[in-house]
């Protein structure tokens, strides 16, 4: 009998949260509304994609971690009607050729899924981005998302919901030491209070006080020496990462070079035997391994 062999899968986190008040429940109903909305939104070209299905798991995980699970779908609409070439022929089709076509409706090609895995209390999303031939972007994520939460059932009973693709843990720290920072952009979105630090809580509270949507910074170098961050911009900028973007421009004027926390989307490997082992399971393991790096607690 032939061994199956280990497959490698590569994840990706994204945040997601919504107005208070901050309850575990808002968030499970939010997925349920979001999936019954049986929203597909454009990604790009004929591409597109949808939440496809999500079930609640009653079973606590080892930590005590409460969770959903789901899948993406993603799949090619085609149009039948479009343009279409004959490859043997090697000509564009005629109309006769194109109306003998017959794809009923219902049935898209192309289909792929990615399993994801919510946990609730934490409010962030981990799905698998590669999985042998199935691949679903963080920006493709975020893109689905955004299209779903900003139907107007969403927002007549959520208000604003905040998606931030959590970046690479070293991309702050790149766009903060750029050789001559002449420009340093922080935009912060309103974070979970009930995981609050010191510099969270007066930001948050900032805002709540003054009814702002979102909150943000930015600096220009007084001289061609660049920014110094100090200690409290590095702390809002921290803030920003899981809640916003963080946008750094530096070199000489001319040949300038520009980075974001938005554009390097954080990525974690790992792998499962499909014979022998769950893929919630694995994703569900690996999702609370990564919340606990994020969250620097491990």
């Amino acid at each position: 009998m032939r061994k199956v062999k280990d497959r490698n899968i590569i994840l990706s986190v994204i945040n997601i949260t919504v107005p208070p008040p901050h309850q575990a429940i808002r968030y499970v109903q939010l997925m349920q509304d979001a999936l019954e909305l049986k929203n597909p939104v454009n990604l790009k070209g004929d591409w597109v994609g949808m939440i496809g299905a999500i079930a609640a798991e009653e079973e606590r995980t080892e930590n005590g971690v409460r969770f959903l699970c789901g899948k993406f779908y993603k799949y090619i609409d085609l149009i039948s009607t479009k343009n279409w070439f004959n490859i043997k022929e090697f000509k564009p089709a005629q109309k006769n050729e194109i109306e003998s076509i017959q794809i009923p409706n219902e049935l898209k090609p192309h289909f792929q899924e990615s399993c994801f895995v919510f946990l609730i209390e934490h409010h962030r999303l981990f799905f698998i981005t590669k999985n042998v031939q199935n691949s679903f972007s963080p920006f493709q994520a975020n893109k689905v998302l955004s299209g779903v939460f900003s139907r107007p059932e969403i927002l007549n009973k959520y208000e604003n919901v905040n998606i931030t693709v959590e970046p690479a843990r070293e991309s702050l720290d790149k766009i903060l030491t750029l050789h001559q920072l002449h420009t340093l952009k922080i935009e912060i979105t309103p974070p979970n209070p009930d995981e609050l630090g010191e510099v969270e809580k007066e930001i948050f509270s900032s805002m709540h006080n003054q009814n702002a949507r979102s909150y943000s910074v930015e600096l220009s170098a007084a001289t061609k020496s660049g920014l110094i961050p100090d200690e409290k911009t590095r702390k809002i900028a921290k803030v920003a990462q899981s809640n916003g973007t963080v946008t750094g421009i530096g070199g000489e004027y001319g040949n300038t070079k520009t980075l974001s926390t938005s554009q390097h989307p954080y990525y974690a490997k790992t792998s499962f035997n499909p014979e022998h082992e769950n893929i919630f399971t694995v994703l569900t393991k690996k999702a609370i391994n990564i919340w606990g790096n994020i969250n620097g607690k491990e």
